[in-house]
């Protein structure tokens, strides 16, 4: 008898796992790393650049004239994020407001005068 209630009680935790894990795949946990590469088509070198976003920030430094640098971070849900860039002179170019959703591959093109989202 007590085998049998044992069984059933490991049974019954054993389905609330498995609902509790559908439930969180269905509602976009685990799936939020966000690949994002800056990519310097300026003239000059950039010191650092940083994207912010709701419930945080990551960044690169030293990205050199011509060349690329990626960065990850975590989202659970659709967010917005700016990216603040510095140049080696400490001229600064920023970015409204742009949404980034979980899972997304970001690149955004760095120029003299402007940054660009690639698409």
């Amino acid at each position: 008898m007590k085998f049998k209630q044992g069984l059933i009680a490991a049974l019954a935790v054993i389905v609330v796992l498995v609902v509790v894990y559908i439930l969180g795949y269905f509602s976009g946990s685990g799936s939020g790393l966000v690949n994002f590469k800056v990519e310097n088509r300026a003239r000059e070198k950039i010191a650092s650049a940083e994207v912010e976003f709701d419930g945080g920030a990551a960044w690169v430094e030293d990205v050199n004239t011509g060349s690329s640098k990626k960065t990850t971070f975590y989202l659970r849900n659709e967010s917005e994020y700016r990216l603040v860039v510095r140049f080696r002179n400490n001229r600064t170019l920023r970015t409204t407001p742009r949404t980034a959703n979980p899972g997304a591959e970001i690149t955004e093109i760095i120029t003299d005068s402007a940054i660009v989202r690639s698409y």
